[in-house]
């Protein structure tokens, strides 16, 4: 019975402190690191912990966080919300092309892993974690921006890394070779998820090039970085 009572309390104990993690995150500006729906969103707000490089950048894992698992008070819904406007494969694989391109310049090592219905921000490794990859990726509503990222801090936990998608927005894949416009308020997912993967390999919000991926508001379909992208992450 002892054991019982202590095994619920340490239970508790996790959760609440998953919770009160992803709100200290919020309330410093963790969770700061954003590309906004439009410049007259405001300015984003940035981390208020410094960034740091990755330990080990030649062994970066992502997962894909299963859905309904605990992201704070939060639930995750980026299968769910996903899957409403793209395929399965198709959103995966533009969200993986994001991650690419910055690692073809970046000269690091992305590798897809299983992840489990572990929450996020429970008590971990930074990185390296057997649970879930290094960067985790999830979903949940959010105000006025696209997608948000908790850039690599080793105070930050098993936070560090992850990125979030918006589900109160609405992504598709953009047909460059057909010149179509955009759909009005859709978003290009490679687009956000080059930002948010800048945010999370520690590159800060752009305010004055609006040429860079890292530029705070959302402006047109992206096809890749520009000049200063790459020198920035090299």
């Amino acid at each position: 019975m002892i054991v019982f009572v202590v095994n619920r309390i340490k239970r508790w104990c996790t959760e609440i402190l998953g919770l009160y993690r992803l709100q200290v995150l919020m309330i410093l500006g963790v969770l700061g690191n954003a590309i906004c729906v439009f410049p007259a969103a405001g300015v984003a707000q940035t981390s208020a912990l410094p960034v740091y490089p990755w330990p080990n950048g030649r062994a970066i894992t992502v997962s894909f966080a299963p859905d309904l698992v605990e992201i704070g008070r939060y639930r995750n819904e980026l299968f769910m919300h996903m899957k409403d406007q793209m395929s399965h494969p198709d959103w995966q694989i533009e969200i993986l092309r994001a991650m690419q391109t910055w690692a073809r310049y970046a000269n690091l090592q992305l590798a897809v892993k299983s992840d489990s219905p572990r929450a996020f921000g429970v008590p971990g490794l930074t990185q390296g974690d057997p649970r879930f990859g290094d960067i985790r990726l999830g979903a949940f509503p959010q105000q006025n921006v696209l997608g948000n990222v908790v850039a690599y801090n080793p105070n930050a936990g098993s936070w560090a890394g992850d990125i979030f998608f918006n589900t109160n927005c609405e992504y598709y894949i953009h047909d460059f070779s057909s010149g179509g416009s955009s759909p009005n308020g859709f978003y290009d997912l490679y687009s956000v998820a080059l930002h948010e993967v800048g945010n999370s390999l520690g590159l800060l919000d752009q305010y004055r090039d609006a040429s860079s991926v890292m530029f705070f508001a959302y402006t047109v379909p992206r096809t890749g970085l520009s000049a200063d992208d790459i020198s920035n992450i090299q």
